[in-house]
C-alpha cells in the first residue's frame, strides 16, 4: 500500500469517525473520501466496489456520509446514502 493523506483531511476524518463507530462500520473495508463546500466538509465512508460516478448506495455495504460544519468543526448530520 502507498497512500497519502493530508493533515487537514486526517483531522476531518477523525471528527467523522465516531459516527462510523456508532454505526458499527468496519472502516478497514471502506474507501473514505473528503470533500468540501463553502460551509461544510463531507466525509463519505463508501463501498470500494461502488463506482465513483455511481449515485447512491452500491448495495454491498452501507454508505455513510458525515457533514461537518467548518465553523466549530462539529458534526452537523450523518446519514446513510440510498
Amino acid at each position: 500500500m502507498n497512500e497519502t493523506l493530508s493533515g487537514k483531511a486526517y483531522e476531518i476524518i477523525r471528527i467523522a469517525m465516531p459516527e462510523a463507530t456508532r454505526r458499527s462500520l468496519n472502516i478497514k473495508e471502506y474507501r473514505i473520501s473528503v470533500s468540501e463546500t463553502d460551509d461544510s466538509y463531507f466525509v463519505v465512508f463508501d463501498d470500494p466496489a461502488r463506482s465513483v460516478d455511481q449515485f447512491g448506495n452500491g448495495g454491498n455495504k452501507p454508505c455513510l456520509q458525515v457533514e461537518i460544519e467548518k465553523t466549530g468543526m462539529s458534526v452537523k448530520r450523518a446519514n446513510f446514502l440510498r
